[in-house]
């Protein structure tokens, strides 16, 4: 299953590196092979490591789609799971509101 994390600010994908190995390969950390996750860690429009889109306002909402059409248009994913803490809670929350037949999961672990 296809899982995107979503950093907060001031954040960058940096803060799941020690995520990504338990969820992309849970054999390796006892766990079982088919509780394994397609992860995807990409940087926020605007934040960490990414630039910020020219002539576009930048929050939450705006921030969504192009995420949901990261996993399912350019990665092809049908479903997937959504994480999101702090800022990217709201963009989660907004991912899965628009498009709740595509996000299987929602997961917040910040404050809205």
């Amino acid at each position: 299953m296809p899982l995107v994390l979503t950093h907060g600010w001031p954040g960058s994908v940096l803060e799941f590196l020690e995520a990504i190995g338990p969820l992309s390969d849970p054999a390796s950390y006892g766990g079982s092979p088919e509780d394994a996750f397609d992860v995807i860690v990409p940087s926020l429009p605007g934040f960490g490591f990414s630039s910020k889109p020219k002539g576009k306002p930048i929050g939450p909402a705006t921030t969504a789609r192009p995420l949901d059409h990261l996993m399912t248009g350019v990665l092809g994913y049908a479903k997937y799971g959504a994480q999101g803490g702090d800022w990217p809670t709201g963009s989660r929350s907004n991912s899965a509101a628009p498009i709740p037949t595509r996000v299987w999961a929602c997961i917040s672990t910040g404050s809205p």
